[in-house]
């Protein structure tokens, strides 16, 4: 094996059987021990990392605070106040899934931060209709009209979509390029 590369700390594997395969890995950890910086929790307190932790922190913080787990878990009421009593579950995984391979698509045309923003904008309005379409009352027994139960549908499937869309899939990305 040829323990050349790029970065030093990845063996390539070029199918010269005549190394030693304990050359491999013993290289494989001196170079993880020359990468530059310290390990460890002291680490995450370097002036250098804390903006890039900063950054991961918040994304997580208002990926949570977005109401996700909220409006899912409730998912099938709303469903139901709409009208609709079909397989919620069902509906609700595949538009995810939809959702999840647009933002593969869309991700590197137009951005993670406008992604993010546009899902903000979506999330946001979302609950807004949501809320005012379901009143402050919180009357599960009161008989919506046609209007209404199609902003509750509408909003619901905006409001899981705009998140798989956002928040879902590029939290975990952002962070990933951060550190």
């Amino acid at each position: 094996p040829n323990t050349s590369s790029p970065y030093g700390a990845i063996p390539i594997y070029t199918g010269d059987d005549t190394s030693d395969e304990g050359s491999v890995s013993a290289s494989f950890g001196d170079s993880l021990e020359s990468l530059p910086g310290s390990s460890g929790f002291r680490s995450l307190f370097d002036p250098d990392i804390r903006p890039a932790l900063a950054v991961a922190m918040g994304l997580v913080l208002f990926q949570q605070l977005s109401g996700q787990p909220s409006v899912i878990s409730y998912a099938p009421v709303l469903f139901a106040a709409a009208g609709w009593c079909g397989h919620v579950g069902v509906v609700t995984v595949v538009l995810m899934l939809f959702a999840s391979m647009g933002t593969v698509v869309l991700v590197d045309r137009v951005g993670r931060k406008n992604m993010l923003k546009l899902c903000c904008f979506v999330l946001g309005t979302s609950l807004c209709i949501l809320s005012t379409t379901w009143g402050w009352s919180g009357d599960n027994e009161r008989d919506f009209s046609g209007f209404e139960k199609s902003m509750i549908l509408v909003a619901m499937l905006c409001f899981i979509g705009g998140y798989q869309l956002g928040f879902g899939p590029i939290t975990w990305v952002l962070i990933s390029e951060v550190f």
